[in-house]
């Protein structure tokens, strides 16, 4: 994309996700408060568990590996650390990970 003009006036820029589920067999209640929701925090591990749970998987604790739903009443791990914390945590070195290799 280069550096077009409109982005060096921008001082601010978000990515913003929106889930969209065109089903009308499925309705999917949220139990987030809308105030709320749009200070939630959301990193790429969040992305698979909130799909899954869009296409209807069910399980108990909203939670994909280290991701969470972002349907769950409990906060992701970038949003009950913060990202400066969140970062050093997933950079730390793991002896489980590591045996796959």
């Amino acid at each position: 994309m280069g550096e077009p003009r409109f982005i060096k006036k921008a001082k601010e820029r978000h990515v913003f996700n929106q889930f969209y589920l065109n089903d009308d067999s499925k309705q999917f209640r949220v139990n987030v408060d809308k105030k709320n929701a749009t200070n939630e925090m959301m990193v790429a591990i969040d992305v698979a568990p909130t799909l899954l749970e869009l296409a209807g998987a069910k399980w108990k604790n909203h939670q994909f590996g280290l991701g969470h739903s972002i349907f769950s009443n409990e906060k992701s791990l970038i949003n009950k650390y913060g990202k400066e914390k969140f970062s050093e945590l997933i950079r730390e070195r793991s002896p489980f990970y590591e045996k796959f290799y």
